[in-house]
């Protein structure tokens, strides 16, 4: 027994005794007036050895009672340990004094009272359980009403253990092990317990390869055991090479979009970089030597090539011919690359299937072609991707719509875009949510995704919204009042579950039993179920569902639903079992997908469910999951067009998925990944495990770079959710799913014109139910200037994210980019910022201070006029202004300032001139906010601080001992600055970017030596 065992074992036998009544112990007297109880349930745990008991009164010998369930009956005096009690009159006792022995016997007097409602049943049956023994027996009360009982009850004493004495000897593979025990009150008191021989415990040598691992076979490794001489063989692992590590954009964009790159020249010693593409595509040939896509050797050896690319960028090889197809195919099931595309045009799907059925491979369609997509080409294309061994579809800029993105992304596919490198184009698809871009500027695009630093998620891709069998929080469970109800909630899908009746007819019903919600049994008084499938469609439809079953099992019970009530509840709804068929025909031609799970495990349900999809032309809005692996092998052998995901439960007795945060923590992100793919490649499968079985996060970011998505289900409305969401996951399966509804998911963008961006209407924004709002706080973003008048811009809009009235946290949305062009009569562009306008107050400094190089704006477009200022910045800008003079000494004084700072020299300067001398002896407050008292007080030192004319001032928030007094006065005589409305000056409000360039271009003008004309004027 081991240390832990033994003070568990201890602890339990300090308790002394604990009453617990059992249920069905109590019931309603016949008059109603009581709670009988008819049964007590009381654990007597033994006193300890060396446990002293003195004193006569029975109050100070009591042994501790707590009552688990105080409604009807307490523990009461008088309870004791006892050497002797009267049987006639249990109130004559002897209390027991002295000091407890080990393994002795000692007797309990206990009695317990009935509290007011509660009163002890004639027949009352009292058990004992000994926790020390784990034995039973019953005892006879004697004294017993229905307001008290007394009894007695003995329990043998145990060994108070000591800890420090105690010694343990591993048993091993021979040899019997050991736990040795002394007693703290006697120590002649021992105990020695006998462990079994342990066949497990080997005491191994050192692993000795006994046949080497290859690229194709793995090797063996024996080692033996010194003490029985037993031989353990481990297999040592085949030659494989291990993902590659690809770098990580820096971006607020959580699962942001894959960057692959269609290589040139520069491909090999791009992978050695420190910022490279996740992908480059590659042109093969028949004799495996490596192009670029013109048809440039890029190597004429493709061993060479994947040992120095391989280790940071995923191979995408792209094949045409038959020939290329089979030379990669061998290649590869003796080099060991297992992390890798293969790609072509749809009509070569087939040559990239074969090559991709090889475990890891992953296969990848070329639909450059196809300008502008219907829903039965999106279908299309997805049905030729999946029989291709694939998930990732390549679209052309003009094809990667919003609309079309999204949709080829609820029906499972993985959607990359081809972008040119420029920054409309990348930015264009990036708020579209593609999941990748194929660009020849690799650079440039992780530069437009490390472009959003947001100090919140920025959400180019909000999760999909998957109602679970419909809205069952406020309808009966997969019926089509739930779908229907889902859908005006806003879902991008539905998820049902389907099975096959005894007539070849598909229904939707979630249990393999027909008992929960039709009531269908063989014997209900026996619990008799009976398998839904074999009834026929007819006869599952001739019942309606029980509303007694409905109210306490549907997936949300009554209870817990949306208005604590469920639909039609009231009234006593009819919902009837619905059949696949009149799901088709009632959401046939609009958006809704469904998410149709394969509850059966026969085969036979996939031709009937193909050929009724097929009747009806409706692959534009399905895909299929299932967590049965017959079921998932069987798609894939004959139906590999079909779109399916591999659902993370028990298949088989079997669990599907490992813990992969975990595996994660232990081996890394691609090791984990690794693992996963060994699983879901078997099935060019999709990845859909619950939410609550360690998914691995960082694992899935890493998986997106091979096309992976990631379904998690089924969310309650709570942090995980608001976590995942805020994370970017790919589809989220709800009961709730009404909690999404007014998301708003999408902004609308158009180019637009005016002499300002602040003439530009406020966007409309999009919610997930499909409704439309003004976004009044969204805020336009430059991005570019692209001439004198026009400007690239987006509108950025922060949300925050509410579930059920908590907040979790915020994000950000984004638009499509959109062309600002500056209009306007007279209007006159000073600089390429296109919130500074000419009549602006400001308008005039910040040209100034844009010519004078003071500021050159928050970005290219951006100038930012409220903006607060920072002491560092304000003290850059003067010093800028004052003509950069270079600082005498290079000693900085103060631990926030430092060398490489851009505001370094400036303090420097400002310390010298006596501008400033920081906020303390050891701190410049370099990020501390700049007041407007501060800035004029720097500006008016930097001019040597003189005594202004005390007749002018007369701001009455300014008072004359103020710091800052003379500055103020000084900045008026000057002209410098009014105040920010009559007689205030509002000294302690943040300098705004607009404010510093004002005061410091007009101190400029007038430090300006004047013309010969300005001279003239003034003779």
């Amino acid at each position: 027994m081991k240390k832990g065992k033994v003070i568990k074992k201890i602890c339990s036998l300090v308790l002394v005794f604990l009453v617990v009544f059992g249920t069905g112990g109590a019931t309603l007297a016949e008059d109603g007036t009581d709670q009988l109880i008819s049964e007590l349930h009381i654990e007597v745990s033994a006193p300890l050895c060396g446990q002293t008991v003195e004193g006569a009164s029975p109050q100070t010998n009591a042994p501790r009672i707590l009552l688990e369930e105080e409604q009807y009956a307490e523990a009461a005096t008088p309870t004791a340990w006892v050497t002797y009690c009267d049987e006639e009159d249990p109130s004559s006792f002897i209390p027991f004094q002295g000091s407890i022995e080990g393994d002795r016997d000692y007797q309990a007097l206990v009695t317990v009272k009935a509290l007011p409602g509660g009163a002890f049943s004639d027949d009352l049956r009292v058990c004992v359980f000994h926790p020390d023994t784990l034995g039973y027996e019953v005892c006879v009360p004697l004294q017993q009403d229905r307001e008290k009982i007394v009894f007695t009850v003995m329990c043998r004493s145990a060994h108070d253990w000591d800890l420090e004495q105690f010694t343990h000897r591993d048993s091993t593979c021979i040899e019997q092990g050991s736990n040795h025990y002394v007693c703290k009150a006697d120590p002649s008191h021992t105990l020695t317990e006998r462990l079994p021989v342990n066949p497990e415990a080997h005491a191994w040598s050192e692993w000795r390869v006994s046949r080497e691992a290859t690229r194709m076979d793995n090797g063996t490794a024996v080692r033996v055991c010194s003490l029985c001489g037993a031989v353990e063989t481990s297999e040592i692992p085949s030659l494989t090479r291990p993902y590659s590590s690809v770098y990580e954009p820096i971006t607020s964009w959580p699962m942001a979009a894959t960057v692959a790159w269609r290589a040139d020249e520069s491909v090999l010693s791009a992978a050695g970089q420190d910022i490279c593409p996740a992908t480059a595509f590659v042109w093969l040939d028949a004799d495996l030597s490596v192009f670029d896509r013109n048809g440039n050797l890029l190597s004429n050896d493709i061993n060479a090539y994947i040992d120095a690319t391989a280790g940071t960028i995923i191979p995408a090889f792209y094949i045409n011919d038959a020939d290329t197809a089979a030379a990669l195919k061998s290649w590869l099931q003796e080099s060991g690359l297992l992390d890798c595309f293969v790609v072509s045009t749809p009509e070569n799907r087939a040559l990239v299937k074969d090559v991709a059925d090889l475990l890891h491979v992953r296969g990848m369609l070329d639909f450059t072609m196809i300008k502008n997509p219907d829903n039965r080409a999106i279908a299309n294309m997805i049905a030729c991707v999946n029989d291709a061994h694939g998930k990732v579809v390549i679209l052309s800029e003009e094809a990667a719509s919003q609309e079309t993105v999204r949709r080829m992304q609820s029906l499972t596919a993985t959607v990359w875009a081809e972008a040119q490198g420029n920054t409309k184009s990348l930015m264009t698809l990036y708020t579209s949510g593609v999941n990748g871009v194929v660009t020849d500027d690799y650079d440039a695009a992780i530069r437009a995704e490390e472009w959003f630093m947001d100090d919140a998620p920025s959400l180019l891709r909000v999760p999909l919204i998957i109602g679970h069998r419909g809205d069952p929080s406020t309808y009966a469970e997969n019926t089509l009042e739930s779908a229907l109800g889902a859908q005006e909630e806003g879902v991008d899908a539905v998820e049902n579950d389907i099975q096959l009746s005894a007539d070849g007819e598909l229904f939707i019903l979630h249990d393999e039993t027909a008992d929960r919600m039709l009531g269908i049994w063989s014997n209900e008084a026996a619990g008799s179920r009976i398998p839904a499938e074999r009834f026929t469609l007819s006869e599952l439809q001739s019942r309606t569902f029980r509303w007694s079953d409905i109210i306490q099992y549907n997936e949300v019970p009554a209870s817990r639903s949306r208005w604590g009530i469920l639909y039609g509840q009231n009234e006593q709804r009819a919902y009837k079992m619905p059949s696949l068929r009149e799901y088709i025909e009632t959401f046939r031609g609009t958006d809704m997908i469904h998410d149709t799970e394969i509850k059966s495990d026969n085969p036979a349900i996939l031709p009937v469910f193909k050929e009724l999809v097929d009747s009806y032309d409706a692959w534009d809005q399905f895909f299929t999951i299932t967590m049965n692996k017959a079921i998932l092998d069987a798609i894939y052998k004959d139906y590999p067009e079909i779109s399916v995901g591999a659902l993370g439960m028990r298949s088989t007795a079997e669990v599907l998925y490992k813990n992969y945060d975990a595996i994660t923590a232990e081996k890394g992100a691609e090791a984990a990944l690794k693992e996963l793919y060994e699983l879901l490649d078997q099935w060019n499968a999709t990845y859909n495990p619950t939410y609550t079985d360690g998914f691995g996060e960082t694992m899935v970011r890493a998986g997106r770079h091979r096309g992976l998505t990631v379904w998690p289900w089924t969310y309650v409305p709570d942090v995980h959710f608001a976590h995942d969401y805020l994370n970017g996951v790919t589809g989220m399966t709800l009961d709730y799913p009404w909690v999404a509804t007014d998301y708003i998911v999408r902004i609308l963008s158009e180019d637009v014109s005016g002499a300002s961006t602040a003439d530009i209407p406020k966007p409309v924004g999009v919610t997930q139910a499909g409704s439309e709002r003004t976004l009044e706080d969204a805020e336009p973003v430059a991005l570019e200037a692209i001439s004198d008048t026009e400007t690239l811009m987006m509108w950025r809009w922060r949300a925050d994210l509410n579930v059920n009235g908590v907040y979790y946290g915020s994000y950000y949305l984004y638009s499509n980019p959109f062309v600002f062009t500056k209009n306007g009569a007279g209007s006159r562009q000073y600089v390429p910022y296109t919130d500074v306008s000419e009549e602006a107050y400001f308008g005039e400094a910040v040209h100034w201070a844009y010519e004078a190089g003071v500021t050159q704006g928050t970005d290219a477009c951006t100038f930012s006029p409220d903006k607060v200022c920072t002491r560092a910045q304000v003290l850059t800008f003067l010093w800028r202004a004052m003509g950069e003079p270079e600082p005498a000494s290079s000693e900085i004084p103060f631990v926030d300032v430092h060398e490489e700072d851009y505001y370094c020299k400036a303090v420097l300067w400002g310390i010298e001139q006596g501008i400033t001398n920081g906020v303390d002896a050891e701190h410049f407050g370099s990020d501390k906010t700049c007041t407007r008292a501060q800035a004029v007080s720097f500006l008016w030192r930097a001019r040597g601080g003189e005594d202004p004319e005390p007749s002018v001032l007369g701001f009455k928030d300014v008072p004359v001992t103020a710091y800052y007094s003379k500055a103020v006065h000084w900045a008026v005589d000057n002209k410098i600055t009014g105040g920010t409305e009559e007689l205030v000056f509002s000294p302690n409000e943040s300098c705004s970017r607009a404010q510093i360039v004002t005061f410091l271009q007009r101190d400029a003008e007038n430090s300006r030596e004047p013309s010969f004309f300005e001279k003239l004027l003034k003779i």
